[in-house]
């Protein structure tokens, strides 16, 4: 089966909206799925690696990453240099902790919060900021995908929510459990949104936005 990689045309070609990943020949190929282990050939017989999506390439989705963000952060903090300070003192780890946690790391301040926050209160709190700052500059393209062509409601705009978080509150509810009484009382009744918890040291955030996009 000869296959010709969408990426393999000229980069001044002109792409239209419907291109796909694959390009197959008249002859056929085109029953092939995207996870087919197929020996794929050129026309002079070569062998072709299987082709994946590239990053940035043609045959990736567009309008898919980051449209915005949402940072929130406890007000209370302790300086980083106070605790390399600290922790090098003779009975704790002694000098050489000395820059690894502002040079070594790049911290500068260590925020933590109170008896009255928690991760939970951390997400309802980014999500509701950025659910009304949706509303207000208008980036809701919802409409974009409606056969009426009407924008939906920034709470009913949402089809994913993971939450990653290094902490959780218990192991017998998830934190998107809770947030979703957002999407519930100002949604009217909003609970068609999919999502899990990521629950992981330094991979829960990015694993989340990884799932969400």
């Amino acid at each position: 089966t000869a296959i010709v990689p969408a990426g393999g045309a000229d980069e001044d070609e002109e792409w239209a909206e419907g291109d796909g990943e694959w390009d197959y020949d008249e002859e056929g190929g085109g029953d092939l799925s995207y996870d087919d282990e197929v020996e794929l050939v050129d026309e002079a017989g070569n062998y072709l690696q299987q082709l994946r999506p590239q990053m940035g390439g043609r045959n990736r989705m567009r309008n898919v990453g980051l449209h915005t963000i949402e940072i929130y952060y406890p007000q209370f903090y302790f300086k980083q240099i106070e605790m390399e300070e600290f922790d090098a003192r003779p009975d704790r780890y002694g000098p050489s902790v000395i820059g690894k946690y502002t040079k070594g790391i790049g911290m500068i301040e260590a925020r933590y919060c109170t008896d009255d926050e928690d991760p939970v209160s951390f997400s309802m709190t980014v999500t509701h900021r950025l659910m009304d700052r949706m509303e207000k500059e208008g980036f809701n393209e919802t409409y974009r995908y409606m056969p009426d062509g009407n924008r939906l409601p920034c709470w009913n705009s949402v089809g994913r929510l993971d939450i990653g978080s290094e902490s959780l509150i218990d192991r017998s509810k998830s934190m998107k459990a809770y947030v979703m009484d957002l999407f519930e009382r100002y949604g009217s009744g909003e609970g068609n949104i999919e999502g899990v918890d990521m629950y992981n040291a330094c991979y829960g955030g990015q694993a989340a936005g990884l799932c969400a996009q």
